[in-house]
């Protein structure tokens, strides 16, 4: 996304908890809202069939292994220090590229990346739609050094391999 997003930290008001930066109301309205998430029905006396949604909900990962079976992609958009752990990532800051060829590109990218065959399938599935509305407003893609070398050393094979069929052709 556009920029890494800072708390910003600053020098404690009169009246502030030192321990934990809330002041009094803040601090009783914080308290209740954990009483309220505390009252509500653990997982265990929900109904099955919301506890399959849930289940299932837990298994979304940003970063598989090799042992689990991956079954879809999803797009997400959030701030790229959130993204730290997620294997395929773009950077996207403020530009004047529009949402739809961002995606194509941001795709084309992520698939010549070291996306195994199955995850190149996955990402390729995905719909235009799907993609512009997990984007904000005209972009700019910012890729990784090793993305943008991979997509160069593609390219390059694909040029190398016209050639060699273009040789075949006229013998």
């Amino acid at each position: 996304m556009g920029g890494d997003e800072a708390a910003s930290g600053g020098a404690l008001a009169d009246g502030e908890d030192k321990e934990d930066g809330l002041d009094g109301a803040d601090a009783i309205e914080a308290f209740a809202e954990l009483d309220a998430l505390l009252a509500e029905p653990t997982i265990a006396e929900l109904p099955p069939a919301r506890q399959a949604l849930l289940g299932a909900q837990d298994t979304l990962t940003a970063t598989p292994t090799e042992a689990d079976t991956v079954l879809y992609a999803v797009p997400v958009c959030a701030p790229y220090s959130v993204l730290v752990s997620y294997r395929y990532r773009i950077k996207l800051t403020p530009g004047n590229q529009k949402r739809g060829k961002a995606a194509k590109q941001a795709v084309g990218l992520l698939c010549a990346s070291t996306a195994s065959p199955r995850e190149r399938e996955l990402m390729l599935a995905l719909t235009d739609d799907e993609l512009v509305r997990a984007m904000v407003g005209n972009v700019k893609l910012a890729a990784g050094g090793k993305m943008l070398q991979s997509q160069k050393k593609d390219k390059k094979a694909q040029a190398v391999a016209r050639v060699k069929k273009l040789r075949e052709d006229d013998d």
